[in-house]
């Protein structure tokens, strides 16, 4: 074994010596002193500069890989896209299609809100048409009253008329102020005045009774009452529940006074 450094033998390349350069390290013993010299070999670098040397075109051919996995995955991506808007497209239909389709929709909301309208107007006209019946049922009544109410004046103005003889000078009728009178009452003072007519023409034909009779009061009829408390400004409703009359009578009596004395 030969100490000291080691010298490269004289037949190797120039290439291959660049290439095995060694790095020496030396170690003193403490016991001989002898230097003893371990060779490692350092050629990493020279392998990578030679790699990249031969492999100048890895880099470029990454490179333009990528770039062509980009441009597949977007012409991928919007192909999908296409698709889902031509399928939307097909779904949705053509814009007239639309249009047709939002326009049959409204009008299918609106159709209650007009079948509303045409019942709520029919039940109006079914209303107005009732109320007009009864307001002509209502005059026909009023008139018939009136006629009525005529009838019993007169005949009561004429059981009034005081009797007397063919002898006695007959004195020129006065216009007395015609009263209404309650069609659903009979006025009992008129049937007492007619008995007491009676018994008075009996007594006469007998024995002729020379002293006037005594004035009578005159009765007040439910007509009068209901005209009085009508004056003091009482409507028809507390009229009715002070007289304990029908509503419908008192506010019929009012009308036909109003109509006696408008005519």
């Amino acid at each position: 074994m030969q100490l000291g450094p080691t010298t490269p033998p004289q037949n190797e390349q120039p290439a291959a010596q660049s290439a095995a350069t060694d790095a020496q390290m030396t170690q003193d013993t403490p016991d001989s002193g002898v230097v003893e010299v371990q060779t490692q070999p350092s050629g990493y670098g020279s392998l990578l500069e030679r790699f990249n040397a031969e492999n100048s075109l890895l880099p470029n051919i990454l490179i333009i890989g990528a770039m062509v996995m980009l441009v597949f995955l977007m012409m991928r991506a919007l192909r999908k896209t296409s698709q889902q808007n031509r399928s939307r497209a097909n779904t949705m239909g053509t814009p007239s299609e639309r249009i047709a389709e939002i326009r049959d929709h409204a009008e299918q909301s609106m159709e209650p809100g007009r079948k509303l309208m045409v019942d709520a107007e029919d039940i109006a006209r079914r209303l107005g048409a009732a109320l007009d019946n009864k307001a002509a049922r209502l005059e026909l009544l009023i008139e018939e009253a009136d006629t009525k109410l005529d009838q019993l004046n007169r005949a009561v103005a004429r059981s009034d008329a005081p009797a007397t003889d063919s002898n006695e000078v007959s004195t020129p009728p006065t216009s007395t102020p015609t009263r209404t009178i309650d069609p659903a009452l009979l006025d009992r003072a008129r049937v007492e005045q007619d008995i007491e007519e009676r018994q008075t023409r009996v007594a006469g034909r007998i024995a002729p009774v020379s002293t006037p009779p005594a004035p009578t009061e005159p009765e007040i009829t439910i007509s009068d009452q209901i005209q009085a408390l009508a004056l003091q400004g009482k409507s028809s409703r507390e009229i009715a529940t002070e007289l304990a009359q029908p509503i419908g009578q008192v506010e019929l009596i009012l009308n036909l006074q109003k109509r006696s004395e408008m005519s």
